[in-house]
């Protein structure tokens, strides 16, 4: 598969559809690899490029939601109870 026009053209809405399907296919195909995408080394370094970046904002999003997470555990930990105490 040779997505060297697509993603040469620079054209960014259809860039971000093909950079998705691809990181989709790498995800959950362990047989392809990036060569199978194309030989230029500009296409394969923005490839390279996408992947780092979608990674580093999946973590720093999860990083996020644990912060909110935290929050909400400290907070429901120090409500007050009702019932009796014991």
């Amino acid at each position: 598969m040779n997505l060297d026009q697509y993603i040469l053209n620079n054209e960014e809405p259809l860039c971000d559809k093909i950079f998705e399907f691809y990181s989709f296919l790498l995800r959950y195909h362990r047989e392809i690899d990036q060569s199978d995408f194309s030989s230029n080394p500009v296409v394969l370094k923005k490839l390279k490029r996408y992947e780092e970046f979608k990674s580093w904002s999946e973590l720093e999003e999860l990083a996020m939601q644990q912060e909110k997470f935290d929050k909400y555990i400290k907070e429901w930990g120090s409500a007050p109870r009702v019932g009796k105490e014991q």
